[in-house]
């Protein structure tokens, strides 16, 4: 297998999201088609507000319509369907701290991604969307407000802190959280494709393994221990025709870059495309995230990258080791 770091590189440095199971696919185009509804309805009453009464009309629609169209809307799909942000007017639109963190993502990411979709959540899915400020936004956001629209600010939020924006800025995000359906069984746990010859995901069945073949991989890479098995993997995946690896993770304590060279020495011998695993993902995004960012991406899109490939928490490993590392160290400097 080839130019894994390339194609892991590539993944980012394009904004390529992750190919989904089916199931994963309809549930993000079902709610970005939510967020594109929730947007056109807004739109559609601030434009209208405007032309009749100006900018100081808008603030009454953001106060009075948007909660009812959220609410609409998460009521007729069964989601909850939200505008959050860290610098809110409302403060029930206050962003939790796992929103928080996508945020953070959103504010982070040089490559200006606006989409942000997790399907691991303890069986809820997350769906977001950037909100960057645009000419609209700028009359009640901006730095330059009018008296009027100053006005009806402190009138309507008296906690406001929601102004001051740039255009371009981020200012919050479109939310969608939904219950997952447990009657799937068939689809791996995370499954995605970060490149294609790279696809990572939790545990399969045996069924699942030949599941893969079909779909082309001819790897299979495991880096649970032996303990926590429940069938032999091996000589499933052998008896398949499929080439197999191990490298044992046994959590945080194995998240070092050693392991991580150790896991781009079996991915730069084997024959592709490859099914690398662990429980959830979890392992498995952590060690990609160190072997991008030793093959030369910033810390904030290793990250990132491990995010998707389904690092979750195992990020305080990932962040340690490569502040604890002097090599990374002077790669940051360098940057």
């Amino acid at each position: 297998m080839k130019n894994k770091a390339g194609d892991l590189l590539f993944a980012v440095l394009m904004s390529v999201g992750l190919s989904q199971t089916s199931s994963a696919t309809d549930t993000k185009q079902h709610s970005a088609a939510l967020v594109g509804q929730f947007k056109k309805e807004l739109k559609s009453e601030l434009l209208s507000a405007i032309n009749k009464g100006g900018a100081a009309s808008a603030v009454s629609v953001c106060a009075e319509q948007a909660p009812l169209i959220a609410s609409r809307l998460s009521r007729t799909h069964g989601v909850k369907l939200q505008r959050v942000s860290d610098r809110t007017r409302n403060p029930l639109n206050e962003a939790s701290e796992s929103q928080a963190s996508i945020l953070e993502f959103f504010a982070n990411n040089p490559y200006g991604s606006n989409v942000y979709f997790d399907d691991s959540r303890d069986g809820v899915s997350v769906y977001a969307e950037a909100i960057r400020t645009d000419g609209l936004c700028l009359s009640c956001h901006g730095t330059d407000l009018a008296p009027e629209v100053s006005n009806q600010l402190q009138a309507s939020y008296p906690f406001d802190t929601a102004t001051g924006y740039s255009l371009g800025e981020l200012r919050g995000m479109f939310s969608v959280e939904r219950q997952i359906s447990s009657e799937d069984s068939s689809a791996i746990r995370n499954l995605a494709m970060i490149s294609k010859e790279l696809w990572v995901g939790g545990q399969p069945s045996e069924e699942q393994i030949a599941q893969l073949k079909t779909q082309g991989i001819a790897t299979v890479i495991n880096l649970r221990t032996t303990d926590e098995s429940s069938f032999n993997e091996a000589e499933a995946v052998r008896q398949l025709g499929l080439q197999y690896e191990s490298l044992p993770i046994a959590g945080a304590k194995d998240i070092t870059f050693s392991n991580s060279q150790r896991l781009r020495a079996i991915l730069d011998k084997t024959k592709g495309p490859v099914f690398l695993h662990c429980g959830s993902s979890n392992r498995a995004g952590a060690l990609l995230a160190l072997d991008a960012y030793k093959n030369g991406l910033d810390r904030a899109n290793a990250i990132n990258l491990g995010t998707l490939a389904g690092m979750s928490s195992l990020l305080p490993a990932v962040e340690a080791e490569i502040d604890s590392s002097n090599v990374n160290g002077q790669q940051e400097s360098a940057q």
